[in-house]
Protein backbone atom coordinates (compact mmCIF):
# COMPACT_ATOMS: atom_id res chain seq x y z
CA UNK A 1 0.00 0.00 0.00
CA UNK A 2 2.84 2.34 0.84
CA UNK A 3 4.57 1.76 -2.49
CA UNK A 4 1.37 2.52 -4.44
CA UNK A 5 0.91 5.77 -2.52
CA UNK A 6 4.46 6.81 -3.36
CA UNK A 7 3.83 6.07 -7.03
CA UNK A 8 0.65 8.14 -6.98
CA UNK A 9 2.44 11.06 -5.36
CA UNK A 10 5.16 10.88 -8.01
CA UNK A 11 2.56 10.73 -10.75
CA UNK A 12 0.70 13.72 -9.30
CA UNK A 13 3.96 15.64 -9.09
CA UNK A 14 4.67 14.98 -12.77
CA UNK A 15 1.17 16.24 -13.67
CA UNK A 16 1.61 19.44 -11.65
CA UNK A 17 5.03 19.96 -13.22
CA UNK A 18 3.54 19.48 -16.68
CA UNK A 19 0.72 21.96 -15.96
CA UNK A 20 3.23 24.51 -14.69
CA UNK A 21 5.31 24.20 -17.86
CA UNK A 22 2.15 24.55 -19.99
CA UNK A 23 1.10 27.73 -18.14
CA UNK A 24 4.59 29.23 -18.59
CA UNK A 25 4.49 28.44 -22.33
CA UNK A 26 1.01 30.06 -22.65
CA UNK A 27 2.21 33.19 -20.82
CA UNK A 28 5.27 33.46 -23.11
CA UNK A 29 3.06 33.10 -26.20
CA UNK A 30 0.63 35.76 -24.89
CA UNK A 31 3.47 38.18 -24.20
CA UNK A 32 4.78 37.75 -27.75
CA UNK A 33 1.31 38.26 -29.22
CA UNK A 34 0.57 41.33 -27.09
CA UNK A 35 3.91 42.98 -27.88
CA UNK A 36 3.10 42.72 -31.58
CA UNK A 37 -0.48 44.05 -31.23
CA UNK A 38 -1.63 47.48 -32.32
CA UNK A 39 -3.87 48.38 -29.39
CA UNK A 40 -5.36 51.39 -31.20
CA UNK A 41 -6.40 49.07 -34.00
CA UNK A 42 -7.97 46.64 -31.52
CA UNK A 43 -9.81 49.50 -29.76
CA UNK A 44 -11.10 50.88 -33.06
CA UNK A 45 -12.29 47.45 -34.16
CA UNK A 46 -14.14 46.99 -30.85
CA UNK A 47 -15.76 50.38 -31.24
CA UNK A 48 -16.83 49.51 -34.78
CA UNK A 49 -18.43 46.31 -33.51
CA UNK A 50 -20.32 48.20 -30.80
CA UNK A 51 -21.63 50.69 -33.37
CA UNK A 52 -22.84 47.93 -35.67
CA UNK A 53 -26.68 47.73 -35.55
CA UNK A 54 -26.41 43.91 -35.69
CA UNK A 55 -24.56 43.99 -32.37
CA UNK A 56 -27.42 46.06 -30.89
CA UNK A 57 -29.90 43.54 -32.31
CA UNK A 58 -28.07 40.71 -30.57
CA UNK A 59 -27.88 42.55 -27.24
CA UNK A 60 -31.60 43.43 -27.35
CA UNK A 61 -32.49 39.94 -28.63
CA UNK A 62 -34.51 41.41 -31.50
CA UNK A 63 -36.31 39.34 -34.09
CA UNK A 64 -35.14 39.40 -37.72
CA UNK A 65 -37.96 41.80 -38.64
CA UNK A 66 -37.22 44.12 -35.68
CA UNK A 67 -33.52 44.04 -36.48
CA UNK A 68 -34.14 45.00 -40.12
CA UNK A 69 -36.29 47.94 -38.97
CA UNK A 70 -33.54 49.06 -36.58
CA UNK A 71 -30.90 48.89 -39.33
CA UNK A 72 -33.18 50.87 -41.66
CA UNK A 73 -33.77 53.56 -38.99
CA UNK A 74 -30.03 53.85 -38.24
CA UNK A 75 -29.33 54.26 -41.94
CA UNK A 76 -32.00 56.96 -42.32
CA UNK A 77 -30.73 58.83 -39.24
CA UNK A 78 -27.18 58.76 -40.63
CA UNK A 79 -28.36 60.02 -44.03
CA UNK A 80 -30.47 62.76 -42.43
CA UNK A 81 -27.49 63.92 -40.35
CA UNK A 82 -25.35 64.07 -43.49
CA UNK A 83 -28.06 66.13 -45.25
CA UNK A 84 -28.13 68.65 -42.39
CA UNK A 85 -24.34 69.00 -42.40
CA UNK A 86 -24.29 69.46 -46.18
CA UNK A 87 -27.09 72.02 -45.94
CA UNK A 88 -25.13 74.01 -43.36
CA UNK A 89 -22.01 73.91 -45.56
CA UNK A 90 -23.90 75.09 -48.65
CA UNK A 91 -26.44 77.54 -47.22
CA UNK A 92 -25.09 78.47 -43.80
CA UNK A 93 -26.76 78.58 -40.41
CA UNK A 94 -28.97 81.51 -41.46
CA UNK A 95 -30.94 79.31 -43.87
CA UNK A 96 -31.62 76.77 -41.13
CA UNK A 97 -32.96 79.56 -38.91
CA UNK A 98 -35.26 80.70 -41.71
CA UNK A 99 -36.67 77.19 -41.90
CA UNK A 100 -37.90 77.70 -38.32
CA UNK A 101 -39.71 80.81 -39.51
CA UNK A 102 -37.64 83.20 -37.39
CA UNK A 103 -37.01 86.65 -38.88
CA UNK A 104 -34.57 89.37 -37.81
CA UNK A 105 -37.28 91.84 -36.84
CA UNK A 106 -41.00 91.91 -36.04
CA UNK A 107 -43.41 94.85 -35.83
CA UNK A 108 -46.03 94.25 -33.14
CA UNK A 109 -49.27 96.15 -32.51
CA UNK A 110 -51.75 95.92 -29.65
CA UNK A 111 -55.21 94.65 -30.53
CA UNK A 112 -56.73 97.29 -28.26
CA UNK A 113 -54.51 100.34 -27.95
CA UNK A 114 -57.11 102.76 -26.53
CA UNK A 115 -55.59 102.87 -23.05
CA UNK A 116 -51.99 102.00 -23.91
CA UNK A 117 -49.00 104.33 -23.74
CA UNK A 118 -47.17 102.31 -26.39
CA UNK A 119 -49.35 100.95 -29.20
CA UNK A 120 -46.61 99.36 -31.30
CA UNK A 121 -43.02 98.22 -30.97
CA UNK A 122 -40.40 96.14 -32.71
CA UNK A 123 -38.74 92.94 -31.57
CA UNK A 124 -35.22 92.48 -32.93
CA UNK A 125 -34.00 88.88 -32.97
CA UNK A 126 -30.38 87.79 -33.29
CA UNK A 127 -28.48 84.54 -32.88
CA UNK A 128 -26.44 83.95 -29.73
CA UNK A 129 -22.79 84.27 -30.71
CA UNK A 130 -23.39 82.43 -34.00
CA UNK A 131 -24.07 79.07 -32.33
CA UNK A 132 -26.28 76.52 -34.07
CA UNK A 133 -28.34 75.74 -30.96
CA UNK A 134 -31.86 77.18 -30.79
CA UNK A 135 -30.77 80.10 -28.62
CA UNK A 136 -31.32 83.75 -29.47
CA UNK A 137 -31.34 87.32 -28.19
CA UNK A 138 -34.47 89.45 -28.34
CA UNK A 139 -34.47 93.23 -27.92
CA UNK A 140 -37.72 95.16 -27.47
CA UNK A 141 -37.78 98.74 -28.79
CA UNK A 142 -40.18 99.71 -25.99
CA UNK A 143 -37.46 99.35 -23.36
CA UNK A 144 -33.96 99.51 -24.86
CA UNK A 145 -32.46 100.09 -21.41
CA UNK A 146 -33.08 96.41 -20.66
CA UNK A 147 -30.88 95.40 -23.57
CA UNK A 148 -31.00 92.02 -25.27
CA UNK A 149 -32.82 89.26 -23.44
CA UNK A 150 -31.74 85.61 -23.75
CA UNK A 151 -34.37 83.53 -25.60
CA UNK A 152 -34.83 79.91 -26.64
CA UNK A 153 -36.86 78.55 -29.54
CA UNK A 154 -39.37 76.01 -28.21
CA UNK A 155 -40.55 73.66 -30.98
CA UNK A 156 -43.44 72.31 -28.90
CA UNK A 157 -46.69 73.20 -30.72
CA UNK A 158 -47.41 76.00 -31.17
CA UNK A 159 -43.75 76.86 -31.73
CA UNK A 160 -42.59 79.87 -29.74
CA UNK A 161 -39.57 82.01 -29.07
CA UNK A 162 -39.58 82.48 -25.28
CA UNK A 163 -37.68 84.75 -22.89
CA UNK A 164 -37.96 85.86 -19.25
CA UNK A 165 -37.15 88.90 -17.19
CA UNK A 166 -37.17 90.02 -13.56
CA UNK A 167 -38.12 93.60 -12.65
CA UNK A 168 -38.44 94.42 -8.95
CA UNK A 169 -40.46 91.49 -7.57
CA UNK A 170 -42.27 90.68 -10.82
CA UNK A 171 -41.19 87.76 -13.01
CA UNK A 172 -42.06 88.35 -16.68
CA UNK A 173 -42.62 85.82 -19.43
CA UNK A 174 -42.61 86.84 -23.12
CA UNK A 175 -43.46 84.56 -26.00
CA UNK A 176 -43.43 85.12 -29.73
CA UNK A 177 -45.73 82.51 -31.23
CA UNK A 178 -44.65 81.48 -34.73
CA UNK A 179 -47.39 79.59 -36.54
CA UNK A 180 -48.22 79.30 -40.25
CA UNK A 181 -51.03 81.85 -40.21
CA UNK A 182 -49.98 84.33 -37.51
CA UNK A 183 -47.24 85.77 -35.33
CA UNK A 184 -48.33 86.70 -31.83
CA UNK A 185 -46.49 88.43 -28.98
CA UNK A 186 -47.74 87.75 -25.47
CA UNK A 187 -46.42 88.97 -22.14
CA UNK A 188 -47.35 87.68 -18.67
CA UNK A 189 -46.23 88.43 -15.13
CA UNK A 190 -46.28 86.83 -11.69
CA UNK A 191 -45.65 88.68 -8.42
CA UNK A 192 -42.93 86.83 -6.51
CA UNK A 193 -42.88 86.53 -2.77
CA UNK A 194 -40.56 85.20 -0.06
CA UNK A 195 -38.32 82.31 -1.08
CA UNK A 196 -39.47 82.43 -4.72
CA UNK A 197 -38.22 86.01 -5.08
CA UNK A 198 -34.87 85.18 -3.42
CA UNK A 199 -34.37 82.19 -5.71
CA UNK A 200 -35.14 84.05 -8.94
CA UNK A 201 -33.29 87.19 -7.90
CA UNK A 202 -30.15 85.10 -7.30
CA UNK A 203 -30.43 83.35 -10.68
CA UNK A 204 -31.16 86.62 -12.49
CA UNK A 205 -28.21 88.45 -10.92
CA UNK A 206 -25.85 85.59 -11.78
CA UNK A 207 -27.01 85.72 -15.42
CA UNK A 208 -26.54 89.51 -15.55
CA UNK A 209 -23.05 89.28 -14.05
CA UNK A 210 -22.15 86.54 -16.53
CA UNK A 211 -23.42 88.72 -19.39
CA UNK A 212 -21.13 91.60 -18.34
CA UNK A 213 -18.17 89.28 -17.78
CA UNK A 214 -18.68 87.73 -21.20
CA UNK A 215 -18.85 91.16 -22.83
CA UNK A 216 -15.55 91.98 -21.12
CA UNK A 217 -14.13 88.65 -22.37
CA UNK A 218 -13.55 87.44 -18.80
CA UNK A 219 -15.52 84.19 -19.25
CA UNK A 220 -16.26 81.84 -22.14
CA UNK A 221 -19.47 81.88 -24.17
CA UNK A 222 -20.39 78.47 -22.80
CA UNK A 223 -20.05 79.63 -19.17
CA UNK A 224 -22.22 82.68 -19.90
CA UNK A 225 -24.95 80.70 -21.68
CA UNK A 226 -25.12 78.18 -18.82
CA UNK A 227 -26.05 80.96 -16.36
CA UNK A 228 -28.70 82.30 -18.76
CA UNK A 229 -30.12 78.80 -19.19
CA UNK A 230 -30.44 78.33 -15.42
CA UNK A 231 -32.63 81.43 -15.16
CA UNK A 232 -34.56 80.53 -18.32
CA UNK A 233 -35.43 76.92 -17.48
CA UNK A 234 -36.28 77.67 -13.84
CA UNK A 235 -38.58 80.51 -14.96
CA UNK A 236 -40.12 78.36 -17.67
CA UNK A 237 -40.97 75.59 -15.21
CA UNK A 238 -42.36 78.14 -12.72
CA UNK A 239 -44.71 79.68 -15.30
CA UNK A 240 -45.72 76.30 -16.71
CA UNK A 241 -46.92 75.25 -13.24
CA UNK A 242 -48.55 78.53 -12.26
CA UNK A 243 -50.36 79.10 -15.56
CA UNK A 244 -52.55 76.07 -14.83
CA UNK A 245 -54.62 78.51 -12.76
CA UNK A 246 -55.62 81.84 -14.34
CA UNK A 247 -55.60 83.51 -10.94
CA UNK A 248 -51.84 82.99 -10.54
CA UNK A 249 -50.67 85.27 -13.36
CA UNK A 250 -51.51 88.50 -15.18
CA UNK A 251 -51.72 88.93 -18.96
CA UNK A 252 -50.10 92.23 -19.93
CA UNK A 253 -49.71 92.05 -23.71
CA UNK A 254 -51.54 90.24 -26.48
CA UNK A 255 -50.41 91.65 -29.82
CA UNK A 256 -50.26 90.64 -33.46
CA UNK A 257 -46.90 90.93 -35.21
CA UNK A 258 -45.63 90.87 -38.75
Amino acid sequence: MKKRKKSNNKKQGNINKGQGIAIIIIIIILIKILTRCDFDEITNKNQDVLKDPKFECAVKNLSKKECNELIKKKKLDKEKFKEIIEKIKKEGVKKIEEDYGIKDKYLCMLKDASNAEIAEWTLSVSKTMGTFAQKYFVENSCCPEKGKRFAIYDKEYPAKLKWFDLIDQDLYFDSLELSDNKVRHENFSIKLEGTDYKKFNKLYNKAEIAKKDHAAELISTNTYVIEEEKFYYTSNAFFRENMKDNNNFTTLIDADCE
